[in-house]
């Protein structure tokens, strides 16, 4: 590779990262979640997991807790969501939220890599939005949320969608994930019952993206 190729390719990975960078503003910035509403449907997605007042539900990968927010007030004060993540700035804005927009019924989890730490057959369902690409340990993930889901429980995955045909790692480095991953870890995993719900189509400047939602049970224990 020559000197320019070099120089080329520098700035291509540097614009790469950049727009990861605003995506994510975008996506978690609080101040955004009204137009989100718009494409994500959340009131949709909780119906898909058939989450209803009094359940018991966990937010994996909550960022800084848009569908935590949304889900603890479906549930209401007598139900329980669980926002889980590894990022130290993360958990900061999730307690921040529990707080500011007083919700009991949120309890921010440490989780690790490996494990959400979650309570065997506790939870009727569990989300997890643009965030199973940051998984490198997802078949451990997969096992533990199968454990902490009761008997009929659902799982949610939600994730922008790409072209098939690269090796896996090519995908998480983009925050993307194409659906045959993760419908095959589901399978490998202990899921069953794998169905597709809509697409999602972000709007403005989001324009051009698909985002997958699919639902899957585990098997019976």
């Amino acid at each position: 590779m020559n000197r320019f190729q070099r120089r080329l390719a520098f700035l291509v990975a540097a614009a790469l990262a950049c727009a990861a960078a605003l995506a994510t503003v975008q996506y978690h910035d609080p101040d955004t979640w009204p137009q989100r509403d718009t494409w994500q449907h959340p009131a949709e997605v909780m119906d898909a997991l058939h989450v209803a007042s009094g359940a018991a539900v966990a937010d994996v990968g909550a960022g800084e807790g848009y569908f935590t927010d949304r889900m603890a007030r479906r549930v209401g004060t007598s139900g329980k969501v669980y926002a889980v993540d590894i990022d130290s700035g993360a958990l900061r804005s999730l307690r921040e939220l529990k707080s500011r927009e007083h919700l009991p019924q949120v309890e921010v989890v440490e989780g690790a890599a490996d494990d959400p730490h979650l309570s065997s057959n506790s939870l009727d369902a569990v989300l997890i939005v643009n965030a199973y690409h940051e998984f490198r340990q997802h078949d451990a993930m997969l096992h533990a949320i199968a454990r902490a889901l009761k008997p009929g429980g659902y799982l949610g995955i939600i994730e922008k969608a790409d072209q098939p045909g690269e090796k896996r790692e090519s995908y998480e480095r983009r925050h993307h994930l194409p659906e045959q991953f993760v419908r095959e870890d589901l399978v490998r995993d202990g899921f069953e019952q794998v169905e597709k719900k809509p697409d999602f189509h972000p709007s403005a400047s989001r324009e051009g993206e698909v985002w997958y939602f699919l639902v899957a049970r585990p098997t019976a224990k």
